[in-house]
């Protein structure tokens, strides 16, 4: 995997989700968020500057769920993603469930919500690309559940709350690369470790 090049994807194929959502901190932007994916599966899923909101409809509930193979989702500077202020314990911000996925950009606030995903690498995934991401008062910035192969975990910068990068127990990660990130734990509480 190599560095995100835009002239793999042309400007036709780039979705902005800002024509689903209005990303002012308040309104719970989920459906219309997961409606712009779907609109752009497999293709170029754009968020430009704004805050993005996000609503479990259950206790570890999921916002975003990536399923299609090559979906490339480009967060702008300043684009943020956060459960609502009055969430249930657990979101999984952005479930990454499919091959070929990158994701470059974004800032993840998990709103101090108790057990808050900010990326989650699903059971599947192969050849993953996480790059640029930025995470605060998040427990689990980067997590993996199930066998995933060939991650890459470059140049992001994560504030550690509890937990940095990830695996579940019965998690079987291969081939995975974390190359030159920035793991703060100066606000991790006991118990944790960075990875």
């Amino acid at each position: 995997l190599g560095a995100y090049d835009p002239l793999v994807y042309s400007k036709t194929e780039r979705i902005n989700v800002r024509a689903y959502v209005t990303p002012n901190g308040s309104t719970d932007n989920t459906a219309g968020i997961q409606a712009a994916y779907v609109a752009a599966a497999g293709k170029w899923l754009y968020f430009p500057r704004g805050d993005y909101v996000l609503r479990a409809s259950s206790p570890y509930g999921n916002g975003i769920w990536v399923d299609a193979a090559g979906t490339l989702i480009e967060f702008a500077p300043g684009a943020v993603i956060r459960p609502a202020a009055d969430s249930e314990i657990g979101l999984n911000m952005l479930n990454v469930a499919a091959s070929g996925v990158r994701v470059y950009g974004g800032e993840f606030d998990g709103n101090d919500l108790d057990d808050c995903f900010g990326i989650h690498i699903r059971n599947g995934a192969s050849r993953v690309m996480i790059e640029g991401a930025v995470s605060q008062q998040v427990e689990f910035p980067i997590y993996s559940s199930g066998a995933t192969n060939r991650v890459t975990i470059r140049d992001c910068d994560l504030s550690l709350k509890k937990w940095g990068i990830l695996t579940g127990d019965a998690a079987t990660p291969k081939r995975w690369r974390i190359v030159d990130n920035n793991l703060d734990g100066s606000a991790m509480t006991s118990g944790g470790d960075a990875i």
